[in-house]
């Protein structure tokens, strides 16, 4: 009995969001939990954030805020952090002399040759290409 009163206090807190038809006080409450969270990741996307700090931070556990993230803007939690990221390296790149290794940091990667791979495989070039090419 326990387990089943569980269960259903969870879908209590955490509706199904795989609804496409949710009220307007739905839509409201998570766009602006989904403004918090990029609010959020924007201020602190430098250190190494993860999931559970942007739930936290909103109040929300880290599932219901995946949900919730990915209902509204369409993007997984990661793949918009790896996309705020790489516009700041981009940006970095064309604006400065900065090391690559040290842009990689300024935006949140400890390792540059992860953040190098990362940045190839969103942009289709290496930093260095990029900084070659400058826009």
């Amino acid at each position: 009995m326990r387990e089943a009163t569980v269960g259903y206090e969870c879908n209590i807190v955490q509706p199904d969001l795989s609804d496409t038809d949710l009220s307007e006080h739905e839509t409201a409450n998570y766009n602006a939990i989904t403004e918090d969270m990029i609010a959020y990741i924007e201020k602190n996307f430098k250190r190494q954030i993860r999931l559970n700090d942007v739930a936290k931070a909103v109040f929300i556990s880290p599932n219901y805020a995946s949900s919730i993230f990915k209902t509204v803007t369409g993007k997984h939690f990661i793949d918009y952090l790896i996309s705020v990221r790489m516009e700041h390296a981009k940006e970095m790149l064309s604006k400065t002399d900065k090391p690559i290794s040290q842009i990689g940091e300024d935006v949140g990667y400890v390792d540059p040759s992860y953040f190098c791979q990362v940045f190839k495989r969103e942009t289709g070039v290496s930093p260095k290409q990029y900084r070659t090419n400058r826009p």
